[in-house]
């Protein structure tokens, strides 16, 4: 096995030497846990950048010994807003997947996102295909590991993740070319995690307009009625992002909003949320 190619992954020292020892050391363990309290700080980066190294060939894209799970949602879920999670279907084809030989390299590799996502059923079964998978390294990855089943945590060897300083967090959206420049209010907002500033900054550009009237809160209530309207027109999720935006942007109305938000989530009518958080 080759080392990691670690050179474009920026922070995360101590994950990196776990990794590189574990590969020099010819230590592969059975089950990986990345973890961390937040996401967007290189966990899934990382776990390409070792599997290429496990499977011993860059391109783990389509690789026939590379499998990558990911939440998804049933059929009528996510006009429900009914949060994605790794189903029993995902499992099934986790256990399909781990029932043959390697094709290509000397194991094979399973990626699984979001790993908390694993509804009790499928977390029942996956811990049974770790159980009786020996030449299949498993790299589950996770910001919230404490809804992980204790069973599979226990399997498993935990690879911790930190949050980037924000020079670090600066650093990695300058190696993006459409993230450049990116505002100090945008780096101080996403507490170390440059996908989370990313996510920021998509949000920002999709309802600019929007954005450029709130940077204070409403004076009138012609202006919060009017704002009401359009935002309640949006997309759930942007919704959602609008507020946590605003909550850190409104610090004098923190509560009120954190009140609000809770509200959305509990599906009361969105215009009635709006209203009630922008009249002043």
């Amino acid at each position: 096995m080759k080392n990691p190619n670690f050179d474009s992954i920026i922070g995360q020292h101590t994950a990196k030497v776990i990794l590189k020892n574990a590969i020099s050391s010819n230590k592969i363990a059975p089950v990986y846990l990345f973890w961390s309290n937040i996401d967007g700080i290189g966990k899934a980066k990382t776990a390409f950048a070792f599997t290429a190294a496990l499977v011993e060939d860059e391109n783990i894209t389509n690789h026939p010994d590379v499998l990558v799970i990911k939440p998804s949602y049933p059929p009528e879920g996510k006009a429900f807003h009914t949060p994605a999670s790794i189903r029993i279907e995902e499992v099934r084809t986790i256990i399909k997947f781990t029932s043959t030989t390697a094709v290509a390299a000397k194991r094979k590799v399973v990626i699984l996102h979001e790993a908390e996502t694993l509804q009790e059923k499928s977390s029942n079964a996956l811990l049974k295909t770790l159980e009786e998978s020996p030449n299949c390294v498993f790299i589950l990855i996770s910001s919230h590991p404490d809804k992980i089943s204790a069973t599979i945590t226990s399997r498993s060897f935990v690879v911790p993740f930190t949050r980037l300083t924000p020079d670090e967090v600066a650093k990695v959206l300058d190696s993006l070319p459409e993230y450049k420049q990116v505002s100090q209010e945008i780096i101080a907002l996403v507490n170390g995690s440059p996908g989370v500033a990313i996510k920021h900054i998509k949000y920002l550009q999709s309802i600019p307009s929007i954005v450029n009237r709130l940077q204070t809160p409403p004076r009138s209530i012609t202006t919060a009625i009017s704002l009401s309207n359009e935002i309640s027109s949006l997309e759930f999720p942007t919704q959602l992002w609008l507020i946590e935006y605003l909550q850190y942007l409104w610090q004098e109305k923190r509560a009120k909003l954190h009140l609000s938000k809770q509200k959305l989530l509990q599906q009361v009518q969105t215009r009635a949320v709006w209203d009630t958080a922008l009249i002043p």
